[in-house]
């Protein structure tokens, strides 16, 4: 009621001269648990009940390592496949993804989605998206990212489906509405079949009006999110 703060709770540290500066990155809750990515290559996840650390897990440079909650230290798991190249992933900043058991995180630095168990925070699978910038939707069976590319993966174990390649410049996020994902770029509002990414039209911006920006879909309604105005 009056933003008092309620608890403060220790997920990582430093020695002395590690590195400081980062962004704080938006965090996730899902059925009682708060997940909370950071850009120091580690995923956390936290009892919104109790206040407690479930599980963490660390990714990125060196070897994954994941906390053993019965010795409280933390322990190497499964090596992960490395991506990268000249036309690998630049993630923007942006929660992890919770869905059919699964947290799915595109971390800010790497070049991989990831995905792991939200139960125990177990890693499952890793998988470069070339050209990806964002993950825009996820259900039960598949996972969607953004960007210059489109690439659709399987939720279960990260396989590449279908990728589309964006040829106009994106203005902003593309959304899944319905069984199409639409992609705002410069020029139009660009529908492409969400099941095999196939490009199923075009519509023209008139010249007059700005391009749109972040789509977000409500059932019939779709709106775009500008700095100035929504649509």
């Amino acid at each position: 009621t009056d933003g008092a703060e309620l608890h403060r709770l220790l997920l990582c540290s430093f020695p002395e001269g590690g590195p400081r500066e980062r962004p704080a990155l938006p965090v996730t809750a899902a059925d009682g648990v708060v997940y909370v990515p950071s850009a120091f290559g580690a995923l956390f996840a936290v009892d919104a009940a109790t206040r407690s650390l479930r599980w963490a897990h660390r990714y990125g440079d060196g070897p994954p390592m994941s906390l053993d909650t019965n010795t409280g230290r933390m322990v190497q798991t499964t090596t992960l496949p490395s991506g990268g190249g000249s036309d690998a992933s630049l993630w923007l900043e942006a929660p992890p993804v919770v869905v059919g058991g699964t947290v799915v995180l595109a971390p800010v630095g790497g070049n991989d989605l990831l995905a792991f168990s939200a139960t125990d925070g177990a890693f499952r699978w890793s998988t470069p998206c070339p050209g990806g910038s964002y993950v825009l939707a996820a259900d039960v069976r598949r996972v969607w990212v953004g960007g210059r590319r489109l690439t659709c993966l399987s939720l279960q174990d990260g396989r590449v489906l279908w990728t589309a390649d964006i040829k106009e410049i994106p203005t902003g996020r593309a959304a899944l509405c319905g069984d199409r994902v639409l992609v705002p770029t410069a020029e139009s509002l660009l529908a492409f079949d969400a099941g095999d990414g196939k490009l199923l039209g075009r519509s023209s911006i008139p010249s007059q009006q700005m391009p749109l920006g972040n789509l977000v879909c409500d059932g019939a309604a779709l709106f775009s999110y500008e700095p100035s105005s929504v649509r």
